[in-house]
């Protein structure tokens, strides 16, 4: 019986290990893990509309609007 769980578990162990390298590869090959900052941006431009800019404020500029912190 032992046996017979041994090699059930170590056959659970190769599909897990084995499989989830493969799955990788499949959907995402080399070619595609490897882009840079511009061919991204090529395949997915940012949608008008978007290009939203940063408003927050600094810590200097919120001081200088409210003043010293209050102890």
């Amino acid at each position: 019986m032992k046996d017979a769980n041994n090699k059930k578990n170590s056959q659970k162990k190769e599909n897990v290990t084995g499989n989830s390298k493969e799955t990788i590869n499949e959907h995402h090959p080399e070619s595609e893990l490897n882009l840079d900052a511009a061919t991204l941006k090529e395949k997915n431009p940012t949608p008008k509309g978007h290009n939203i800019k940063d408003t927050r404020k600094s810590e200097e500029e919120l001081l200088k609007e409210k003043g010293p912190k209050k102890k």
